[in-house]
């Protein structure tokens, strides 16, 4: 009886107690949460260091402007890296559904901040304005606006349900949205240009 009430008390010993399983818990919890706070860390790192580092004479709305576009480039480049899939990045976020949620919430945020980025850019004279780069960006605009119009489109069943069938069915197969959404690094890269060409 004796050696069996001693086994119970070792195996007792190294069971993890209570505490230990919370704090391992509370630790799985945080990692998972690490991968969403870092996007957001680099936008608002990015935001930050921007207005720290505001060269004189730059119009204000202008230079908002370009804040919003160097946001939008972080933001894609996040969802470009997230659409790896790569496995070391599913446990920071949680899984892979959690990862791509981030992967599609950051690339609707990028192209929303391009979209002011095109007016207030636009709203003083540039005299050192380049034709090329500004066509770019009106390419890379519009191309990631169209791609995450159509990555909505399922999701916004009112209005697509008002097309023609023919189009309904032209826009719905996942393998013709999947072909052409990997258009978007294209688009990303010729932002990335025309953000070197223009400045």
């Amino acid at each position: 009886m004796n050696a069996h009430k001693q086994a119970e008390r070792t195996r007792d010993t190294l069971a993890p107690s209570g505490f230990t399983q919370q704090v391992g818990a509370v630790f799985r919890f945080v990692q998972q949460q690490v991968g969403g706070e870092v996007i957001v860390g680099l936008a608002i790192t990015n935001v930050v260091l921007w207005v720290l580092l505001r060269p004189p004479g730059v119009p204000g709305t202008m230079y908002v402007g370009e804040i919003f576009a160097a946001t939008a480039i972080v933001l894609l480049s996040c969802s470009l890296v997230l659409a790896t899939r790569a496995p070391l990045l599913e446990r920071f976020f949680g899984g892979l559904d959690r990862m791509y949620l981030w992967h599609r919430w950051s690339a609707v945020a990028a192209v929303v901040l391009l979209l002011p980025h095109s007016v207030l850019v636009t709203s003083a004279p540039d005299p050192n304005l380049n034709e090329l780069g500004s066509v770019l960006g009106q390419v890379a605009l519009i191309g990631l606006v169209l791609l995450l119009l159509w990555a909505l489109a399922p999701r916004l069943s009112r209005i697509t349900r008002r097309l023609p069938t023919n189009v309904q069915s032209w826009f719905m197969p996942y393998q013709r949205w999947f072909t052409l959404h990997r258009l978007t690094g294209l688009f990303v890269v010729t932002g990335l240009v025309h953000g070197a060409l223009v400045d």
